[in-house]
């Protein structure tokens, strides 16, 4: 089983960088009164965000000498960000905005034994007009029936706001903490959830330092944020499933993406051997992005699936010519003591997109903005 989380914070969420600034310098504060270590101001703050973006990583010590600051407040203002959301990190002496975070594997290890069983949901798209929380819902009650526990998700777990042109307008919630609202308030419980952020969800990091799946991951006990693009996770003591959210368009021949991909993953594990015969682990890879189904065996030992989808068309898919393919499967697969594929059976349960079911969904916040269109609404 995966081991449990510590009890993240709850707080509430603000609507940009310089409201989140007064909320950090907020609660830093006891009865109006500074506490040890808290000397920043919102504009402070506001350039430390901005040193970062203009910085791949900076020294720490750099960091300080041009915000004028001493390493106490520096400390104050990273651990403040990273609590807010924010992908700051910390490594050899270097401070940056993060766009990926390395994890221990086995912190995730989320079965036993030879054989394993979870849900696999990709694409959720929260916040798009075309997003199928009906259809998500439908399939973690089948999840639940077959006795899963874990569902993991390669990517765009959120719409992301300009990631294609057009894509404002195909929007029900534009900003980052809206769509993190629907993440949090519309998907399912019951389930510990595996999530990797994926070109959409890292849109609200590039362009505004604060990554979607961060908050997620510190709101819900049962959301964990992996990391971002290509992670490894622990599924069995000793076996690896590769989260994998390639960017571009697919080409003619379906499986051509996956099959490359699973090649570059053959070299590695090979490498693995050559520097330890116990080391070879990554047996199934997952790949989100291209809303589409598919399973096949690749290079003898390498379960592969494309995941399929919870956002129906829109304005991007219909240019392409993409019908998506609704839904998420349940997989079940035995393994040797050594690790190899016995046994797999990949269920993908599919299902075609409610129109507008969008609608339905909506958070308390959102609600107020479209009941203006006199829109008939409801909240979940």
């Amino acid at each position: 089983m995966a081991k449990k989380k510590t009890t993240k914070k709850n707080g509430s969420k603000k609507k940009n960088h310089a409201q989140l600034v007064e909320e950090v310098v907020k609660a830093t504060r006891t009865n109006g009164k500074a506490v040890a270590g808290e000397s920043f101001t919102p504009e402070l703050a506001d350039n430390f965000i901005k040193v970062l973006k203009r910085y791949k990583a900076i020294d720490y010590y750099d960091l300080g000498n041009l915000l004028e600051c001493p390493p106490y407040v520096i400390d104050d203002l990273i651990v403040s960000h990273q609590d807010l959301g924010f992908g700051v990190a910390v490594e050899n002496m270097k401070v940056s905005l993060a766009r990926n975070r390395k994890i221990d594997k086995s912190q995730y290890d989320i079965g036993s034994g030879t054989k394993i069983k979870f849900g696999i949901a990709s694409d959720l798209h929260m916040g798009s007009k075309a997003c199928q929380i009906t259809r998500l819902h439908q399939f973690c009650e089948i999840c639940a029936e077959e006795g899963v526990n874990h569902i993991l998700c390669p990517g765009d777990i959120t719409a992301g706001y300009k990631v294609y042109k057009g894509q404002e307008v195909e929007l029900f919630a534009t900003h980052v903490d809206d769509q993190v609202d629907c993440v949090i308030e519309n998907l399912p419980r019951g389930f510990e959830w595996y999530l990797l952020g994926g070109n959409h969800d890292m849109s609200f990091q590039i362009n505004g330092g604060i990554h979607p799946l961060r908050v997620v991951d510190m709101e819900r006990d049962d959301c964990h944020f992996i990391g971002d693009t290509n992670v490894d996770i622990g599924i069995l003591e000793g076996v690896d499933a590769k989260l994998w959210h390639p960017t571009g368009a697919n080409t003619l021949t379906r499986s051509y993406k996956i099959q490359k991909m699973t090649d570059l993953m053959t070299g590695e594990e090979l490498s693995k051997l050559i520097d330890n015969p116990l080391n070879s682990s990554v047996r199934v890879l997952l790949a989100g992005h291209y809303h589409q189904n598919l399973c096949m065996i690749s290079n003898g030992n390498i379960l592969a699936l494309m995941c399929g989808a919870f956002e129906g068309e829109n304005g991007l898919t219909k240019r392409m010519g993409v019908t998506p393919n609704i839904g998420g499967y349940i997989l079940s697969i035995e393994f040797s003591d050594a690790g190899g594929l016995l046994e797999y059976t990949p269920r993908f349960w599919c299902r075609p997109a409610i129109e507008d079911d969008w609608k339905n969904y909506v958070t308390k916040k959102v609600i107020k903005f479209v009941s203006k269109k006199n829109l008939n609404l409801k909240v979940a």
